[in-house]
């Protein structure tokens, strides 16, 4: 009777936290709120989704009447239309956004370009200019899709799911939110400090061999009628050999925080539930 009833409170806080959350979402005007509240909407459903059905399989392997079973088996089912419907508007709404603003943050480049006037734009290097002006811009609308909707969404969904672990058991949501400090405060400033430095190294070279092959191009007749051609090669493909070198240590300590995030996230799982299967 106790689980059925803290699983029934669980199901209507998440149901009044869905509801709440589309409600805003039809008055907000400003893209950047919605797409946040919409992906948080995504978590909480997602949430509801694993809630009510591990709690819908544990108590139908006890056979109960079937009226006991009806709301997690409508609320399963309207978690997981929640999940996929909110995932997709996540998505287009993020990813619309992102677009827009490297098409403004690439018109802004231009226009910066065009003010420096020759002398200025002289004095920028020909294939570090390239880069920064499209690849980089188009990396950068990943602040959006991967970095600010995300961390928002889930600080607002860790601190209701905290709430509700808070008020079903005490103890668990404590370890919880020690959970939760530990992966998503400590682990990504981590993560910031380590990946930022190996980032430097490898935009660096990437920088470096950029240059040196637009170079390469540019100058083409030049460097063969000066036969130099090899010199050149051999500068290149010793740039582009840093540049892998950086880019592979970059990627293998983006690996390592992952794993230590995901490490993490497992290590609070656990916790919360030693902390409240004994309370069961």
């Amino acid at each position: 009777a106790a689980a059925a009833l803290a699983a029934a409170i669980a199901v209507a806080v998440i149901a009044v936290f869905s509801t709440a959350g589309v409600a805003v979402i039809a008055v907000l005007t400003t893209t950047g709120v919605a797409v946040i509240a919409i992906a948080a909407a995504t978590f909480v459903s997602a949430i509801g989704l694993v809630t009510t059905g591990a709690w819908l399989i544990s108590m139908a392997a006890l056979r109960p009447p079937l009226l006991t079973l009806e709301v997690a088996i409508v609320s399963v089912r309207a978690f997981g239309i929640a999940r996929g419907s909110f995932r997709w508007l996540d998505r287009v709404i993020s990813h619309d956004a992102a677009l827009h603003e490297t098409v403004e943050r690439r018109a802004s480049l231009w226009s910066a370009l065009a003010q420096a006037g020759p002398r200025g734009a002289w004095a920028l290097r020909r294939g570090d200019t390239v880069t920064r002006l499209m690849q980089d811009a188009e990396v950068l609308q990943d602040r959006v899709t991967r970095v600010i909707v995300p961390a928002s969404a889930a600080l607002i969904t860790g601190f209701g799911a905290v709430t509700l672990q808070a008020l079903l058991q005490p103890t668990a949501g404590l370890a919880f939110l020690a959970g939760i400090l530990i992966a998503g405060v400590v682990v990504p400033a981590l993560v910031h400090r380590i990946e930022s430095r190996s980032a430097v190294a490898a935009l660096t070279e990437r920088a470096s061999m950029n240059n040196l092959l637009s170079e390469a191009v540019s100058h083409r007749d030049e460097v063969r009628l000066l036969g130099v051609t090899e010199v050149m090669t051999s500068d290149v493909r010793a740039s582009d050999a840093r540049r892998i070198d950086a880019e592979t240590r970059s990627m293998a300590l983006a690996a390592a925080t992952q794993l230590l995030a995901q490490m993490a996230t497992g290590a609070a799982v656990v916790a919360g539930l030693v902390v409240a299967v004994p309370a069961v």
